[in-house]
């Protein structure tokens, strides 16, 4: 089972062009998968003044990860995260793309209509 832990670009990304993550993502992968977010990234839309997007990430079943992390970035709490749990990122950032290959975790973002995973 691959876990992605999903970045608040890509959260915006799929709520405001209202994009079926899970078609995209069975069209691109052929194991079962489980969407995630870390705490901090819901805390980020709630500043960034995106309340709406919390309910659609509970509509559409991402889970919530309880990061514990309150005194580092939201990137680098990503990256620990991903680290210590096994999950891919999937993210719009270039520069955590970047961090997260450094680490030799795995990545996925969008290619046109479909996704690239590294």
């Amino acid at each position: 089972m691959i876990r992605i832990l999903v970045d608040t670009n890509v959260l915006v990304y799929i709520f405001e062009r209202k994009l079926n993550i899970n078609e995209v993502l069975d069209r691109a992968l052929s194991e079962a998968y489980i969407l995630n977010t870390l705490d901090l990234c819901l805390n980020e839309l709630k500043t960034i003044g995106k309340p709406g997007i919390v309910k659609f990430v509970a509509q559409i079943g991402i889970r919530i990860v309880n990061s514990g992390m309150k005194a580092i970035s939201v990137d680098d709490a990503i990256i620990k995260e991903a680290s210590l749990g096994g999950f891919y990122i999937m993210s719009e950032d270039k520069e955590l793309l970047a961090k997260a290959a450094a680490e030799g975790i795995r990545t996925i973002s969008f290619n046109g209509y479909g996704v690239k995973i590294n």
